[in-house]
């Protein structure tokens, strides 16, 4: 689903969505799960789609990670 790049440092990882996953309508199913999901929309000074995802880890449990990824699992459009 994701390819992604680990980085030397950092907070985040940049990850590279399939083609065929609509990242917009994922952030949107991915809020109603209860996780807010960054995608490069949020980035881009002039706001165009971009297949890539920002995810944050610094903050979170592994417990907690663990719980959201299931839900972006959950939230992935069909």
């Amino acid at each position: 689903m994701l390819e992604v790049a680990l980085p030397a440092g950092g907070i985040t990882v940049w990850a590279r969505v399939r083609d065929g996953i609509a990242v917009e309508r994922w952030r949107q199913r991915a809020l109603a799960e209860g996780v807010a999901l960054a995608t490069a929309r949020d980035f881009d000074v002039a706001g165009r789609t971009r297949p890539f995802v920002r995810l944050a880890f610094a903050r979170y449990t592994p417990a907690e990670m663990t719980d959201a990824v299931r839900r972006l699992a959950r939230a992935l459009p069909r």
